[in-house]
């Protein structure tokens, strides 16, 4: 509805191959996957393969700033659609 065109990934792994295969402006990761690597872990192998990647942490556990490290942006689960909107309009507009 807002425009975007958006990927899913199930775990990781997906992760970490659809960004060696295209261009992403912005991922949205959450801080822990359940037998998989959350958010913090797989920053730095995206980083590494789209250093300009935009970033959004979530997380039901209340976090932060200083936590949340190199991300750009931290939402608290749950959040709204029209607060998702705003920030990935902030990260994408600065």
């Amino acid at each position: 509805m807002a425009g975007f065109e958006v990927e899913v990934a199930e775990n990781s792994q997906e992760v970490l191959q659809k960004i060696r295969e295209g261009k992403f402006d912005l991922a949205i990761l959450d801080l822990t996957v359940p037998g998989g690597m959350g958010g913090k872990e797989l920053l730095p192998f995206l980083k590494s393969f789209s250093p300009d990647l935009k970033t959004i942490l979530m997380s039901g556990y209340p976090l932060e700033d200083q936590k949340i490290g190199d991300f750009d942006a931290f939402l608290k689960k749950p959040f709204t659609i029209p607060e998702l909107y705003n920030v990935i309009q902030k990260l994408l507009h600065a």
